[in-house]
């Protein structure tokens, strides 16, 4: 029974291993679509710029709990098992937190492009 418990953890880090890869890689490439754009504009698109550093925050966020869901395996056995419920939140909010500057900064700049 246990080797059918270690078997089946195995694939669900492979699963989530493969979807964190295919949703990084994903956030990454439209990141650089609208940075392109936005660079086409000439600087001047702030909807583009804000596109380009929400693709990015998501691919950082991504790869933050991909990592933290595909590491829990490593915690197993040790006296960190007790966190494994919740890794992938203990990596997700501090990133949120390190990140939240940009999207605020972005608000700010297009509410003022708005008001004039």
């Amino acid at each position: 029974m246990e080797i059918l418990r270690i078997e089946e953890n195995s694939f669900k880090q492979g699963v989530i291993l493969i979807y964190t890869i295919i949703n990084v890689s994903l956030c990454f490439i439209f990141s650089r679509i609208h940075r392109k754009n936005y660079l086409k504009t000439n600087r001047s698109s702030e909807l583009l710029k804000a596109e380009e550093s929400a693709a990015m925050v998501d691919c950082m966020i991504s790869l933050g709990a991909g990592v933290a869901l595909v590491g829990v395996i490593f915690l197993k056995g040790t006296f960190l098992e007790i966190i494994i419920p919740i890794a992938d939140s203990i990596v997700v909010i501090p990133l949120s937190i390190l990140m939240i500057k940009e999207p605020i900064k972005l608000f700010k700049g297009s509410l003022e492009e708005l008001l004039g």
